[in-house]
């Protein structure tokens, strides 16, 4: 009887042996994948994905009031931005100061009439007297 249970004791033993190599040796080849995925990905040029053609066009709203003196640094550094395609919205809510006039002549603005208003918006919007454009990029309006 004894010998019977010595040698169940020698394969529990022995399972349990397997298993926890067996744990192990998985854990090691893991731990290896983790790293070779971890190299792939910090391989992969993250500042890449604002030019893919699969970054979706975005619109940055500038708000201009009363920013004379550094709102052509301003919206020059904007510019500088490296994106696939965006669109630049310059708010000027009626400056007092002449932040209009060094917006038109530092980045040629022209007026224009494309604008999209729909008619029956339920957010009805004060008329704005001007519209200005970039003739050259469209980036700037």
């Amino acid at each position: 009887m004894t010998s019977f249970l010595d040698f169940n004791n020698y394969i529990i033993s022995g399972y349990f042996l397997f298993v926890s190599i067996t744990y192990v040796l998985m854990l090691l080849i893991s731990f290896n994948s983790i790293k070779k995925y971890s190299q792939h990905i910090h391989s992969l040029e993250t500042k890449s994905f604002p030019l893919s053609p699969f970054a979706k066009p975005v619109s940055l709203l500038v708000p201009t009031y009363n920013k004379q003196t550094s709102i052509v640094e301003s919206v020059k550094s904007v510019l500088q931005l490296q994106y696939s395609e965006y669109g630049i919205i310059l708010i000027n809510d009626g400056s007092s100061d002449n932040t209009l006039k060094q917006l038109l002549n530092s980045f040629d603005l022209v007026k224009t009439k494309n604008v999209y208003r729909p008619h029956n918006s339920p957010f009805p919007a004060k008329i704005s007297r001007r519209f200005m454009c970039r003739q050259l990029i469209r980036t700037l309006l």
